[in-house]
């Protein structure tokens, strides 16, 4: 058997462990806990690697030090995408030692990765029987639950997709008329704005961010509140987080809320009667029930923001909408770097991590022709696609602890963005980031941001697969059109992005929400 350190030949020490903990290789699993056993007898071994605790309490040295040979092996299959490889080396340490803790906790994420939900949180859980929890298996305990989750809910979002259109023409307006002529219309009362306090998985804390620059003229008053699925708790004072319990939380004038993420039910209350949502990323079902909270079943009135004409189609509003709040300033910088000649071999990068849900990736045949197409695929932020499409010698993964995206991009020729569900569609800063680097577009047709792009000048969009391939095959023979584009996607993202304009157009929505509301 193989010693650790010729298994770990093959393993970049620096990439991110797949016990999903976000830390370094070699600072987590790739130490695989070695024991402090004498020099002498440690050399000896076949194995480095034993479990904390009593996980092999009254088995042989011998059968530990196959044991250990074996954990080591899975790590290394698991580390280099063979998943199945993997599963298979797990399952023998169970069979012969079934209270291997690291064995359930990394098979667990193995079938996490695979798609197998119900597997992987049997296995999780009985890892965390065995074990006081710390932070890796947390954030995959919390992963396998939000995935089960969102599974058990895909007929209801299917559902709630066509109901959507229907929930403002039941609360458009208010249960009392009484309601809507008591509240004062001066559409310069006090103006507060309500974000996550900790934006993981959503864009909401950076959209909300960006919303209160873009009106500070208004002087907003701008909260921080829980979201949904987070159980931290607060990081320290501030006096402008909501805490109804000692009495933080808007008490008067308007309230815009970004997302629909966070809970309202216990700081939402009278006398605040009208209220603005920026809609971002969230399924259907999710929308409906707080949309309905929010608005107190019409007894409050509610509007809605939109990044876009097609997005706000999905509830049946065209009223207000605005440019997703892209900051330029994050690639100025890099902007001004000299970029790679185009050449026939083309370079396309993508993202792959979804944060907002676990889920089997529908495009996996599409990112292999992609890369079969191309020279290379750079795949930013693989997470759970590493293990299924990281072997493949043309794509290249890439961790955010190893490169910003500004940089990334900017190496490739043409930025692919994958389709999505239209409620698990970002706010797009990829997308436009890419065009403000001057870096042309690949999008599909049916994506939320699509009308944003000019079809053949500044990008390209794409009704499917084999449209898409067609595509990069035409740019690899005529390599010239991809700095045409380039330069069209840039000039449209500084128009789109500019600062003044950006501005101009969320004060004309807010301004023409109070003064209609």
């Amino acid at each position: 058997m193989a010693t650790l350190t010729t298994l770990q030949r093959g393993v970049s020490r620096n990439d991110p462990c797949p016990c999903g903990s976000g830390r370094r290789y070699k600072d987590c699993h790739g130490s695989l806990r070695a024991t402090a056993a004498p020099e002498a007898h440690a050399r000896m071994r076949k194995s480095q690697y034993r479990p904390e605790g009593e996980d092999w309490a009254g088995i042989s040295e011998e059968a530990c030090d196959h044991l250990g040979a074996l954990m080591e092996l899975a790590l290394k299959h698991q580390l280099e995408g063979r998943m199945r490889d993997a599963e298979r080396t797990y399952r023998a340490v169970l069979e012969q030692a079934p209270r291997t803790h690291d064995a359930l906790h990394m098979l667990g994420v193995v079938r996490l990765g695979l798609g197998d939900f119900s597997d992987a949180q049997r296995l999780i859980r009985a890892a965390m029987a065995l074990r006081a929890p710390y932070p890796a298996i947390e954030k995959n305990w919390s992963i396998v639950r939000r995935s089960i989750a969102a599974r058990d809910r895909r007929g209801i979002d299917l559902l709630s997709d066509a109901a959507l259109p229907l929930l403002f023409g039941a609360i458009a307006a208010p249960a009392s008329s009484h309601a809507r002529s008591s509240r004062p219309r001066d559409a310069e009362s006090a103006l507060h704005i309500v974000g996550l306090a900790s934006g993981a998985a959503t864009d909401a804390q950076w959209v909300a961010d960006r919303v209160g620059h873009l009106l500070a003229s208004l002087k907003p008053e701008v909260w921080h509140a829980r979201d949904r699925v987070s159980a931290e708790a607060w990081q320290s004072f501030d006096r402008h987080r909501l805490d109804p319990g000692v009495g933080q939380r808007p008490r008067n004038g308007d309230v815009i809320i970004v997302g629909v993420e966070g809970e309202t039910d216990a700081w939402l209350q009278d006398p605040i009667q009208r209220v603005l949502v920026f809609a971002l990323s969230a399924t259907p079902s999710l929308c409906l029930e707080r949309l309905r909270a929010i608005a107190a079943d019409g007894a409050r009135s509610l509007a809605l923001v939109f990044d876009s004409r097609a997005r706000a189609r999905h509830f049946g509003l065209r009223d207000f909408i605005a440019p997703p709040p892209i900051d330029l300033a994050e690639y100025a910088e890099t902007s001004t770097r000299e970029r790679r000649p185009a050449t026939s071999k083309l370079r396309v990068a993508t993202v792959g991590q979804d944060g907002r849900r676990v889920v089997v990736a529908p495009d996996l045949d599409l990112l292999r022709a992609v890369a079969s197409h191309a020279a290379e695929l750079l795949l930013f932020d693989p997470g759970p696609l590493r293990y299924e499409v990281g072997m493949t010698p043309t794509i290249r993964c890439v961790a955010r602890d190893e490169s910003s995206f500004a940089d990334l991009v900017t190496q490739a020729d043409v930025y692919l963005h994958r389709p999505n569900p239209w409620w698990a569609e970002d706010a797009g800063r990829a997308l436009f980031g890419a065009m403000a680097l001057g870096v042309p577009v690949l999008c599909p047709r049916d994506s939320m941001h699509a009308e944003y792009i000019d079809d053949g000048a500044g990008g390209w969009i794409y009704d499917d697969p084999p449209t898409a391939l067609a595509i990069l095959d035409a740019l690899s023979r005529d390599p010239s059109r991809i700095a045409h584009a380039g330069r069209s996607a840039r000039t449209k993202a500084l128009r789109l992005f500019d600062a003044r304009a950006l501005t101009d157009a969320y004060l004309s929505v807010v301004r023409r929400w109070r003064a209609s509301a």
